[in-house]
């Protein structure tokens, strides 16, 4: 199993908390969500597998898919967002040739350092609710839970282009994504599948 995931988590949020200072004292009026309630999405996101499915000697690929994402504001700094990606099939050589199909969902409530900023860094926390099952290959005589849940931890960073368009770099740990096989014919009945990955995205959003 690969380290990295808490490595780059852990020194993206270190980034973001040493930079909330410069970005306030650069920054300019206007409210954490400058006056807005909502806000509406597209990102593309990067979904990086953290760990080998079934041990050292299986693998899953990471893939770009989208995502939309929807927001709603609290106040100056706070605000809670729900993104829902598409569901995508990851290719991997632990079923035989089938493939991993994945719809992520996170819920996370997110805090802005710097309200007044056009550069505004962010933490978030909250939770994940994946959707997955298994497409060709094994497929046919072997399924995966249809669901899982876990916690998830973000970094990122907004850059205000206009008065209601943003930019958005974001990262989140998807943790407690591990499905469990189904039926015995393929004999990795009862394993659990660990993905747990990173999800790297850049979008844009426009905000009332």
């Amino acid at each position: 199993m690969r380290r990295i995931c808490v490595r780059h988590l852990t020194a993206t949020a270190l980034a973001t908390a040493f930079l909330s200072p410069c970005v306030r004292a650069a920054g300019e009026s206007g409210g954490g969500g400058d006056g807005s309630v909502f806000q509406l999405g597209l990102r593309a996101v990067y979904l990086d597998p953290q760990s080998s499915p079934l041990g050292p000697y299986s693998s899953i690929s990471g893939k770009v898919y989208p995502e939309i994402e929807g927001e709603w504001f609290f106040g100056r700094n706070w605000s809670i967002e729900l993104a829902i990606g598409a569901p995508t099939n990851f290719s991997t050589n632990a079923f035989d040739g089938a493939a991993i199909r994945l719809m992520p969902i996170t819920w996370t409530a997110k805090y802005r350092f710097a309200p007044d900023s056009r550069l505004r860094p962010y933490l978030g926390v909250g939770l994940q609710y994946t959707q997955s099952s298994l497409e060709g290959g094994y497929a046919s005589y072997t399924t995966l839970e249809s669901s899982t849940a876990g916690v998830v931890a973000q970094a990122g960073l907004e850059f205000r282009a206009s008065p209601t368009w943003y930019v958005n770099l974001d990262i989140r740990y998807l943790n407690g994504l591990e499905p469990s096989t189904g039926t015995a014919q393929s004999g990795f009945s009862g394993e659990s599948v660990k993905i747990d990955p990173l999800l790297y995205s850049v979008g844009v959003a426009y905000r009332w």
